[in-house]
């Protein structure tokens, strides 16, 4: 059997898994951790990956990657990306597209790595784990994302994956994950119907699902979530408070130190996980100041900072954080058409599920409903994606054949049309795999090509939402306004790749454009190429063109009989003919005789091609496109 892992890739901690022998084993690390800190350091001599990058963060603050989860799929100007740059130590700087990237010293040389070749390098460490544990080569693997995340971040994981020297078998929701891992470990008598809510909170997302969960078959109903929401949140609350009370009580500020800003994070987060379990928690860090000896030589010392925080403190600090996770929730249930009495079992994934305050805000939002914390939240989503793993590499043990899991798309896909409105193709929370199709129709007359824009989100402003792609379909037959049915078609497979198909709907052309890494890139350096149809041609050439478009447009339509009679093609076939003869025997003359000639052909090709689109009959208006 080839070996294949699951891997969780998260933003504070990650984590390795492998199904072999009937069950999962999940891989500990050189440390002999379940767990991984998703942190990379750069010195002068080599590169770290995990607990030890993490430990030496405060000697070396500039060169210390973390969060690098958060930029994925971001331009740097996105309001999440610049609230997340005051918090960090090291340098985001834009690459060309407005992409961010990190700026460090490695190895006495200034470097740039993206999130992707971060986030590659900890899939690389993880990989390497893995192979150090079984003893043999590993290139297939199975990633969970965030349920939340959009088609950018999803594509741009698999481009870390590819970093790492891995092929990407899947990507799981780590939602998904954590169902499959239920489903695993459920009891053979277990078999009742149920709606189960899976909640997962880690350290940089929130993700919530609802499931019909049958026996070992599970079928997503609603997905919701926020993927810039998690306990890195919760630390920098914690973090801003004895920011101040250390201005308060020493007379200085230290938010903009680094390296004791490191240090405070640390002691922070400690004091957090500490806080699940009591009630009080000591935060204890030092600030290193100079001190002058009276000789004229200084010396370094420091600041010691002790003091403590309460769990009711550190609520209270939280507490409007705490209070959207009942939104999402909310979201959550709406989508799926549920009420919460609808709910059978709500299941708890993520390190963050472990806090007090979360776990009586959701007891209580479900009136007192028991919570399912059996699974372990920091390994479960390792140990679904590498249940995924085994079946997708064909591994036969017997009970991974009857698992089976139908997801949702988390967003709405679609185009703009000519008024800016986002046209959604595809809404959100629809069952996958899925095709659907709408018609569209052209904004200006004569207009023979058209501009699709594809967008994924919720606001009916299209540039509000995320900009996926952007292309042309060129082949319309130049008609009036409004005339031409173009029909566009999105397919959706079950892992999450989108394919775009536009067909006019008289002549069957058509163009099939998959959504992947190369439209995604080469749709940002597109937009100088759009002009708005016959922009720079001369009059001549408008003349020209609208005759060849014609013509090779009657070549296609001729095919079927039903569309266009005999006797209309040999008219409109004629007059085209006669006017590029006058044109070549006409070179020079004045623009509006060529408008004038154009202006003919119009009065006879309008009605001719107005009558061929009446053979597909619509119900409604169909949207414009440019």
């Amino acid at each position: 059997m080839p070996n294949a892992i699951g891997i969780d890739l998260g933003t504070s901690s990650s984590c390795v898994g492998i199904f072999q022998n009937g069950k999962v084993e999940i891989i500990k690390n050189d440390y002999g951790d379940f767990t991984t800190s998703s942190y990379i350091a750069f010195t002068d001599t080599e590169r770290i990956v995990g607990d030890r990058a993490k430990k030496q963060a405060s000697a070396n603050p500039y060169n210390t990657i973390f969060n690098a989860h958060r930029l994925i799929g971001h331009k740097i100007f996105d309001p999440f990306v610049q609230e997340n740059l005051h918090q960090w130590p090291f340098c985001v700087i834009s690459n060309e597209n407005g992409n961010p990237n990190f700026l460090l010293e490695y190895k006495n040389e200034t470097k740039e790595f993206t999130p992707e070749k971060v986030l590659g390098l900890i899939l690389k460490y993880l990989k390497k784990q893995a192979e150090n544990s079984i003893g043999e080569f590993v290139n297939d693997a199975v990633i969970s994302v965030p349920t939340c995340f959009n088609y950018i971040q999803r594509q741009a994981i698999k481009d870390a994956a590819k970093n790492a020297g891995l092929n990407v078998l899947s990507l799981i929701s780590s939602t998904n994950a954590a169902a499959l891992a239920y489903c695993l470990d459920k009891k053979e008598n277990d078999n009742a119907e149920k709606n189960v809510l899976i909640f997962d909170l880690g350290g940089g997302n929130l993700n919530v699902s609802i499931l019909t969960i049958d026996g070992k078959k599970c079928a997503v109903e609603s997905v919701a979530g926020n993927s810039h929401f998690g306990g890195e949140d919760f630390d920098y609350q914690i973090i801003k408070y004895f920011v101040e009370e250390f201005k308060q009580k020493h007379e200085k500020d230290i938010s903009s130190n680094p390296r004791v800003l490191c240090r405070l994070k640390n002691a922070c987060e400690a004091a957090k996980c500490t806080l699940s379990s009591l009630n009080q928690a000591m935060i204890k860090f030092s600030k290193p100041i100079i001190l002058s000896n009276g000789n004229g030589k200084n010396q370094i010392g420091t600041v010691d900072f002790s003091t403590n925080i309460s769990r009711e403190k550190f609520e209270e600090l939280c507490d409007e954080q705490f209070q959207s996770i009942l939104e999402i929730i909310e979201t959550a249930l709406k989508n799926a058409k549920m009420g919460k009495d609808e709910i059978d079992e709500i299941l708890l994934i993520g390190s963050s599920t472990k806090i007090p305050k979360i776990q009586n805000l959701l007891s209580e939002f479900f009136n007192g409903k028991t919570l399912n914390t059996s699974l372990k939240p920091d390994e479960v989503v390792a140990y679904g994606a590498a249940i995924e793993a085994a079946i997708l590499s064909g591994d036969k043990y017997q009970n991974l054949q009857s698992l089976s899991i139908l997801d949702v798309i988390p967003f709405s896909f679609g185009i703009e049309s000519a008024e800016g409105e986002f046209a959604k193709v595809i809404k959100r929370n629809t069952r996958l795999p899925t095709k659907i199709s709408q018609t569209f129709t052209t904004f200006a007359d004569n207009q023979t090509e058209m501009v699709i824009k594809v967008f994924e989100g919720e606001n009916s402003n299209s540039k509000e939402n995320v900009f996926l792609s952007k292309f042309k379909f060129y082949g319309i037959p130049p008609a009036p306004a409004g005339v031409p049915h173009i029909q566009i078609t999105f397919t959706i497979d079950i892992n999450h790749i989108l394919t775009v198909s536009i067909q006019d709907k008289l002549t069957g052309l058509k163009k099939v454009v998959q959504i992947t890494k190369n439209y995604l890139s080469n749709s940002t350096n597109f937009e100088n190429e759009i002009k708005e149809p016959g922009e720079k041609l001369s009059a001549k050439q408008k003349l020209l063109n609208y005759c060849f478009n014609i013509k090779q447009c009657l070549e296609d339509i001729k095919k079927d009989k039903n569309k266009i009679s005999e006797e209309n093609c040999k008219k409109i076939t004629g007059k085209c003919d006669e006017t590029l003869f006058w044109t070549y025997r006409n070179q020079n003359s004045s623009k509006k005789e060529y408008k004038n000639r154009r202006k003919e052909i119009q009065n006879i090709w309008n009605p001719i091609i107005s009558q061929c689109y009446q053979f597909y009959k619509l119900n409604g208006i169909c949207k414009k496109v440019k």
